[in-house]
């Protein structure tokens, strides 16, 4: 029985030590991007040279709980398609989230000043990938009864900044300068 054991303990540490050291690595060693925003970068006089801008679009979704639970699973980190997320990336977004109330959706983008939805929507209409994706979605939201025909996500309108209020407000109160 001892001899059995030292046979499988010497297996386990000469025979088999490249196989478990690899699986033992690929467990330790993990590679995960995380992008940071790259926020407001100002001149020496304070004025934004660049900035992130947020833009939020809304969608509808089927009202079947078994279908918006599809939906969630779909967007699960591991189960979009990379080359959705390679689109989006190279379209110059430096984040996206999609948050879900009942069944309505919000898109959020962050993106540089330069991106452009048109843009996006003219390279993903070419890639056959972002349109099979585009389909299979399309299974699931509906549009909303003000948009425009073909329309999935409508772009919202900003009411309020409170940024751009106490922005106001500071620069009614400031002096002028002499």
């Amino acid at each position: 029985m001892v001899g059995l054991l030292l046979l499988g303990f010497w297996k386990l540490q000469v025979v088999d030590s490249d196989k478990y050291g690899q699986m033992a690595e690929r467990n330790r060693v993990r590679s995960i991007p995380i992008i940071a925003p790259r926020g407001r970068m100002l001149d020496r006089d304070g004025r934004v040279l660049v900035d992130n801008y947020p833009s939020f679009s809304i969608l509808l979704l089927r009202d079947d709980p078994a279908l918006i639970a599809a939906y969630e699973e779909w967007h699960h980190p591991n189960n979009v398609w990379p080359e959705i997320v390679e689109s989006l990336r190279t379209a110059g977004i430096n984040e996206l989230q999609i948050l879900r109330c009942g069944n309505r959706l919000i898109m959020v983008i962050e993106a540089s000043a330069e991106f452009s939805i048109t843009t996006l929507a003219a390279q993903e209409s070419v890639n056959p990938r972002v349109r099979a994706w585009e389909d299979l979605m399309w299974r699931f939201q509906l549009p909303l009864p003000f948009a425009n025909a073909g329309e999935k996500w409508v772009p919202m309108k900003r009411v309020f900044s409170l940024r751009e209020a106490l922005m106001a407000q500071e620069a009614s109160t400031a002096m002028p300068r002499a």
